[in-house]
């Protein structure tokens, strides 16, 4: 009933994965512009591959950035700096003239008449100034013509017929010979005459936005270029204008229902072929179903990335660093798994490119490249290593091509080697990506497997603090483990990681566990065999409680999970048999709960664990005596089907055997005796 069950759940999550490829392909043939009315190479300096060209219909010639730039650049220098004259400012000066007159000279000093002319006179003089005004000038980029507002009719200004502040308090000085009065004057002047930003601003707008987008017009019929032809900046604006002109329109709707139906049919039949690749060969990543809409994802992301900047400007497509599809891919599988998503993400999102055959080629080199160069991702130096000779593999890979096309160096398109440039560059990208992908996706990398490893961190210092056999015990796993993991092209980070926490269950009960008993008192002289055995098997149970309140990644957990699959508690089991040989017995009271373990990782620690325990029960630990020591536990657990869920070959446990004999060989050869004084 239970393998019926497990048919059940996989059959439905195929299911569920069959319909997301189908999803998925229907996303991009989405994503990709259907047109079929003009379907030539349109790169500026490239040949015209096709036959002469004539004009199916009349179009204007569009402007292109560059020549927008320059219009507005144009405008821009040659527009109008406003100013405008506040009248209030001259008002608010009387005013204050008169009051700071009356207070400064004494009528009892001064007659009235006299006080009167003073006013005047100054009045006067102020008249003549604000008359003009006084100009706040401010600098300005280029040689602009100046305008003064009135309303909203404007003329044009001369900043020198007008005052500033200094040449209206020589003004003042030179008019009046009143020393009291002159500082009166010259203490109340102040500018009249502004900068207007807003106007400013909103008639630059204006004219801006009369920019016109095309330019010249090409009559119907007419040639607009021949077979061969070199494509210079003007003619592939010409083409480009044509392209446009013809668009999406110029098919009808049958047609475009064909061929966006082909584009489905082709899209889902490369991502079917992707499909049964990662199930033939990575069957554990098809069954975990994170994993493959982890796969799934980068390639819709990247596809859907390039759809978007080939939409702002083809060439925008060259500033996506591909190359970190293979830095994260193989920071969570391996190297032939991640080319494989590489070729196929950027097989889709060549759709995109003017030039697929280019960007392919590029492309595949650089992935190359990166993987030769990058192979161990937790050595940060060989990332800026890779991003350096990517970027040379990118420059020299498209001049040649280019060359190739051109038969030149001068006509090289230097925007599109830019792009590509800073597309390499962005490849430091690779670890925030590859971090955000462990957080999403709950994967784990080997840079945070190198982490995990660190017996600095409090989980494993509080290991070596309260079960110092059992920490010794995990270090020498973990040893054996890594030995055997790196021969058999397992990942070795993972078993070493994984066999360091493997047995922190032990934590709540350490005096249980006949490693850290310190003195001749043993607890489970106080157990009953089945009690004895209840606390053992706990320790699987207690190791996966405290891995999740310290936040383990599910990758470790398993390990803890798995370590002693379902095999019995032989000590115990046996010890039970021989007191109570009358007596039926439930050996699932002497059994882990399992699960057995599931890859080759898990299966390895399984081996390792009970070898190097095993290993202690040596008294005389000779070459022969460890090699049938490693024999028997390994082929006990052989006999127990603990194997059977894990991809283990038994070459692969061949292998095992014998890396396990020379290092166990190793850590207890025999040593001279040095002699006694």
């Amino acid at each position: 009933m239970h393998i019926s069950f497990e048919k059940i759940r996989n059959n439905h999550n195929k299911l569920l994965q069959y319909l997301l490829v189908i999803i998925i392909s229907l996303f991009i043939a989405i994503l990709i512009p259907t047109n079929n009315s003009f379907n030539y190479n349109i790169e500026e300096g490239s040949i015209w591959n096709g036959d002469n060209l004539y004009a199916e219909n009349s179009f204007s010639i569009i402007k292109n950035e560059k020549q927008k730039k320059i219009e507005k650049d144009e405008i821009r220098a040659n527009s109008y700096v406003y100013y405008q004259k506040d009248q209030k400012v001259y008002n608010d000066i009387l005013k204050d003239l008169r009051s700071k007159i009356d207070l400064e000279f004494n009528p009892n000093l001064f007659n009235k008449i006299k006080i009167d002319n003073l006013k005047s006179n100054a009045e006067s003089i102020l008249q003549k100034i604000y008359s003009k005004g006084i100009l706040n000038w401010r600098k300005i980029d280029g040689d602009r013509n100046l305008k003064l507002l009135n309303g909203i009719e404007s003329s044009n200004l001369d900043i020198y017929e007008y005052y500033n502040i200094s040449t209206a308090k020589d003004f003042i000085k030179n008019e009046i010979d009143n020393e009291i009065l002159e500082n009166i004057v010259i203490d109340l002047i102040d500018y009249d005459i502004f900068y207007n930003d807003d106007w400013t601003l909103k008639m630059l707008e204006k004219d801006l936005s009369a920019i016109h987008n095309v330019y010249g017009l090409i009559e119907k019929d007419s040639l607009i270029v021949r077979s061969n032809q070199i494509i210079n900046n003007d003619l592939h604006q010409i083409l480009f204008s044509y392209k446009e002109s013809l668009g999406i329109e110029k098919i009808n709707p049958e047609n475009y229902n064909i061929m966006f139906f082909g584009k489905f049919i082709f899209i889902l039949i490369t991502l079917i072929v992707f499909y049964l690749f990662i199930s033939k060969y990575y069957q554990s990543i098809i069954d975990i179903n994170t994993n493959f809409l982890f796969l799934f994802s980068i390639i819709i992301f990247f596809v859907l990335l390039s759809s978007i900047l080939s939409n702002i400007d083809d060439r925008l497509i060259y500033l996506i660093p591909f190359c970190i599809i293979t830095i994260t891919i193989r920071a969570f599988f391996d190297f032939r798994l991640a080319l494989v998503i590489h070729f196929f993400t950027i097989i889709l999102s060549s759709f995109f490119s003017t030039e697929p055959h280019l960007f392919l080629l590029l492309n595949i080199l650089a992935a190359y490249t990166s993987l030769m160069t990058f192979n161990k991702i937790y050595i940060q130096s060989q990332l800026f290593l890779a991003i350096i000779r990517i970027t040379i593999v990118y420059i020299f890979s498209f001049s040649a091509f280019s060359v190739i096309l051109l038969g030149n160096f001068h006509e090289i398109d230097l925007y599109k080697l830019g792009f590509i440039c800073i597309g390499s560059i962005l490849t430091f990208l690779s670890f925030p990506f590859i971090y955000i992908s462990e957080k999403i996706f709950g994967l784990i990398s080997d840079i945070s497997l190198l982490e995990y490893g660190d017996t600095n961190r409090p989980l494993l210092r509080e290991m070596a603090e309260k079960t110092p056999g059992t920490f010794h015990h995990s270090l020498q796993v973990s040893h054996l483990a890594e030995s055997v993991a790196i021969e058999l092209g397992a990942n070795s980070l993972l078993v070493r990681s994984g066999a360091l926490y493997h047995d922190i269950g032990k934590l709540k009960k350490p005096n249980f566990f006949i490693e850290n008993q310190n003195n001749s008192y043993n607890p489970h002289d106080d157990l009953s065999f089945d009690e004895s055995a209840e606390v053992i098997v706990n320790h699987v149970i207690d190791g996966i409680e405290i891995a999740k309140a310290h936040k383990l990644p599910d990758q470790l957990i398993d390990f803890i999970r798995t370590h002693h699959g379902t095999s019995l508690i032989q000590y115990f089991y046996k010890e039970y048999l021989k007191n109570y040989p009358n007596e039926l017995i439930d050996d699932n009271k002497f059994r882990y709960p399992g699960p057995k373990p599931f890859n080759k990782e898990t299966a390895i620690l399984m081996m390792a664990d009970s070898v190097e325990a095993a290993s202690k029960s040596i008294k005389n630990p000779t070459n022969k005596n460890i090699d049938n020591i490693v024999e028997k536990v390994i082929n006990s657990q052989l006999s127990d089907n603990q194997f059977d869920n894990s991809s283990l070959s038994f070459k692969d446990i061949k292998i095992a055997k014998k890396i396990f004999k020379i290092k166990l060989q190793d850590i207890y050869h025999l040593r001279i005796k040095y002699p006694e004084d």
